[in-house]
């Protein structure tokens, strides 16, 4: 975790919501971290294990990602967020190598 992830996460659930209640601009700060695990094709325990939070936390925040937004499912979920360029982050990224099943792999 760099520095600024951690002052992020510190500074996380502070002072008044100034965040849409549907839509991508009602995700919060983690929500926005899951959907991005999720375009990258990560299950619920690898985005776990990279937040270190339980996969019932995963699957908490998934269940209000996809009220938020309006999809029903993770493919829904990850074609929304290539067409959102705040979550989307990977577009300008490209495949390193193959990967396995619902495993995407980039380099930066």
């Amino acid at each position: 975790m760099t520095l600024e992830d951690a002052a992020a996460y510190a500074c996380r659930g502070r002072g008044r919501r100034r965040r849409a209640p549907r839509g991508w601009a009602g995700l919060t700060p983690t929500e926005l971290t899951v959907a991005r695990a999720v375009s990258e094709g990560l299950s619920n325990p690898q985005i776990a294990k990279r937040m270190f939070i339980s996969r019932r936390t995963v699957a908490t925040h998934l269940t209000s990602i996809f009220r938020k937004p309006g999809v029903s499912s993770r493919a829904e979920l990850a074609a929304a967020a290539a067409r959102q360029a705040p979550v989307a982050g990977t577009a300008s990224r490209s495949p390193a190598r193959a990967a396995g099943p619902g495993q995407a792999r980039w380099r930066r």
